[in-house]
């Protein structure tokens, strides 16, 4: 099974970063893309929204 590495995050506050890339980091392993045959790495865009309130 394949990992998820590399996240990269984009936030308006730090904390939303560091608390995006622990959410992706507890995904589970997933079905490595395969091409010809041969496992390879795939790029995956996962939007993530967050709701806060009290701002």
């Amino acid at each position: 099974m394949g990992k998820v590495v590399n996240v990269r995050a984009r936030a308006a506050k730090p904390e939303l970063e560091v608390e995006a890339k622990r959410v992706v980091g507890e995904l589970p392993q997933i079905k490595p893309g395969e091409h010809e045959g041969e496992k390879v790495g795939v790029l995956y865009s996962l939007p993530i929204t967050f709701q806060i309130s009290g701002e």
